[in-house]
């Protein structure tokens, strides 16, 4: 599935993210696109903390 292999890759990307925030993200996600937005939002977030 397209959106769980997005996920896995991300979890790659950043290791320090904790399962429970992708769960998160999956949860407020109604679809990949959203999933996607949520995603490159939480990655501009890691940037500036």
């Amino acid at each position: 599935m397209h959106t769980q292999s997005t996920v896995n890759e991300f979890i790659m990307t950043k290791p320090q993210l904790k399962v429970k925030s992708v769960l998160e993200l999956l949860i407020k996600s109604h679809n990949v696109h959203k999933l996607q937005i949520s995603i490159l939002k939480f990655q501009f977030v890691c940037l500036l903390t």
